[in-house]
């Protein structure tokens, strides 16, 4: 059996103060990294989180609407802490050339614009990154990626798990 390395018991220290996992949680359970973000993943809540399967963008809607609706669901799992007000999205292009989309929201009374593109039915890797990065900006909190095997699950986390699960690079 591995014993833990000092960051992972800092980390799993971390997730008992924050009622993330059970206070009873060995550290015999988080012999790695990999076994701590799954520990995460188990007990992280479900209103936490969103798990994105093989979402199809822009199949039966515009993929603006897409995108916006997605926005939506990310604030839902910010618990509030991460309203996108007034978005809007445009999408212009064709299956030939690929499509650009642009989505325009505000934030704390922030006017904000994204651009990226958009070439398949799946979600853009710009538009997540857009979100998990503009998430730094709360003071409450931001997206991580909690990578899945079976699908992406992004989770809204307190800020200071996140800022060890970067300091760890657990996280990007």
């Amino acid at each position: 059996m591995t014993t833990p390395q000092a960051h992972q018991l800092e980390i799993l220290a971390k997730l008992k103060a924050l009622n993330i996992v059970p206070a009873s949680t060995e550290a015999s359970e988080v012999a790695d990294d990999d076994a701590l973000l799954q520990l995460i993943r188990h007990h992280i809540s479900p209103s936490s989180r969103l798990k994105l399967y093989d979402e199809e963008i822009g199949t039966d809607n515009d993929a603006g609407e897409d995108y916006v609706a997605l926005m939506k669901r990310f604030s839902r799992i910010s618990g509030g802490h991460l309203v996108y007000e007034n978005a809007s999205a445009t999408t212009e292009g064709d299956d030939d050339s690929g499509y650009q989309v642009k989505i325009d929201f505000t934030w704390n009374a922030k006017p904000y614009a994204w651009a990226f593109g958009h070439d398949s039915d799946s979600i853009s890797e710009d538009f997540l990154d857009a979100v998990i990065a503009h998430s730094r900006e709360c003071p409450a909190g931001e997206f991580i990626d909690l990578m899945a095997d079976d699908a992406m699950m992004i989770a809204f986390v307190p800020r200071d798990l996140a800022a060890l699960l970067h300091q760890h690079e657990l996280v990007y």
